[in-house]
């Protein structure tokens, strides 16, 4: 014998929250689709990851205290003050001249002891063929952030071409 079963019940929702209550800090989005010589990477060498400034477009939608603080500023991420915490998507598409191989992303501060964070991601798409790479970083502000700013570097192990870059950048944190 089968047993009924009966729907889930699903609680009512409360009411909603005051007008224009924002518990964040927004966020901010710059992208560059232009493909420069600055988008050709060999294998096995670091080299900076370039935003073309004629090609780049941004989405600003920061709230306070990050409203009119500037991230990203000739290729270098500026910090706004020391302890902030930023979450970041750095969102690549990228054609490898050779198929499989691995791509690495630091953000680089010049600190004595490296890069601030590395990540790596694993190629999967056939020779040409244009793939996603999605790296996320979790960045605190200390004094040679505050200080230099950080740069962005990219390293493959097959030649590269990078066709469109995209910083996605939540500020998660504050401090005075």
């Amino acid at each position: 014998m089968r047993s009924l079963v009966s729907p889930l019940a699903v609680p009512p929702q409360g009411p909603r929250g005051a007008p224009g209550l924002n518990t964040g800090f927004g966020q901010i989005t710059y992208t560059d689709r232009t493909i420069g010589a600055e988008d050709t990477f060999d294998p096995n060498v670091r080299q900076r990851l370039m935003f073309a400034p004629s090609g780049l477009t941004t989405q600003n939608l920061l709230l306070d205290p990050f409203k009119n603080h500037n991230f990203f500023v000739d290729n270098v991420l500026r910090a706004r003050a020391m302890g902030d915490v930023y979450d970041m998507t750095v969102n690549l598409g990228v054609r490898s001249m050779q198929s499989g191989g691995k791509v690495r992303v630091d953000i680089d501060s010049g600190s004595t002891l490296g890069p601030l964070q590395t990540s790596t991601a694993s190629l999967f798409e056939g020779a040409t063929v244009v793939e996603r790479v999605t790296l996320n970083f979790s960045i605190q502000v200390l004094s040679t952030f505050l200080a230099n700013g950080a740069l962005f570097y990219l390293t493959a192990d097959r030649p590269l071409q990078v066709v469109s870059e995209t910083l996605f950048l939540r500020p998660t944190s504050i401090q005075p």
